[in-house]
């Protein structure tokens, strides 16, 4: 059995079961709606304003999702204290965004957006970006489902694993809400990030052990490393963000 941190046993520990048990729910109801009413019927259904507040706050609260920005964030703040979940959050969120780009350009080009679908008044378009093409799957509930499963151990406790998953569940909603997906895409980003950030923390525990056993002193090298990234994950995610949605 691998150990991914020295205190660790298991990857399963309770704050990741609590977490999984949160999104589960989130992820039946998807479920069920796509069975009940559809790929299209479940956005109608869901789709629907708050009030004026949350239309004016929700496309802020979505860049929460924005897996390289909040990884970049992470991996500067717990590259020394926790270099082998850091390596696996970094492996995970690239994996994330390869694939997503596969499927959505590769895969299902034609999958388009709620507003390239649906007439023209039945879609509330919110996002800052006006978005037509690529819904499936939606990038950030997947990037929003990975993350949490790291921050979630970061904290170690029940509690804080329900905590984050019901952010997660939140945070993927925000697309249907802004207009610029259909609950499905979330269903799909959804598994799709737990399922990538599951493989991950197996892949980087296997790596930093035999890491750690064939050469002890690459160990601080790699946490040197680890927060560089982060640091670069950072800058290139805020130059992204102000180029597409600001300037």
């Amino acid at each position: 059995m691998f150990r991914l941190l020295p205190s660790q046993a298991h990857p399963f520990q309770a704050a990741w079961r609590s977490y999984l048990l949160a999104i589960g729910p989130a992820i039946l109801l998807l479920s069920v709606l796509q069975l009940l009413v559809g790929y299209q019927g479940s956005f109608l259904l869901l789709h629907h304003s708050w009030g004026p507040f949350w239309d004016l706050v929700m496309p802020h609260l979505t860049h929460l999702a924005d897996g390289a920005l909040v990884t970049g964030v992470l991996m500067l703040l717990f590259a020394k204290k926790e270099t082998p979940l850091m390596t696996a959050l970094f492996l995970a969120i690239l994996l994330v965004g390869i694939i997503v780009m596969a499927l959505k350009q590769g895969v299902f080009p034609d999958w388009n957006r709620p507003a390239g679908v649906f007439e023209e008044g039945q879609v509330r378009e919110l996002s800052l970006g006006k978005e037509r093409m690529f819904s499936f799957p939606s990038g950030h509930s997947a990037a929003a489902a990975c993350l949490g499963w790291f921050i979630a151990g970061l904290g170690r406790r029940v509690w804080w694993g329900i905590l984050v998953g019901g952010t997660t569940c939140f945070l993927a909603f925000t697309r249907v809400y802004l207009g610029v997906h259909f609950p499905g895409d979330l269903l799909a980003g959804l598994l799709l990030g737990s399922v990538i950030a599951f493989a991950s923390v197996w892949v980087s525990g296997w790596w930093w052990n035999n890491l750690e056993a064939a050469s002890p002193r690459s160990k601080h090298g790699w946490r040197i490393a680890v927060g560089t990234m982060g640091a670069l994950l950072i800058i290139i995610s805020i130059v992204n963000l102000l180029t597409r949605y600001y300037l």
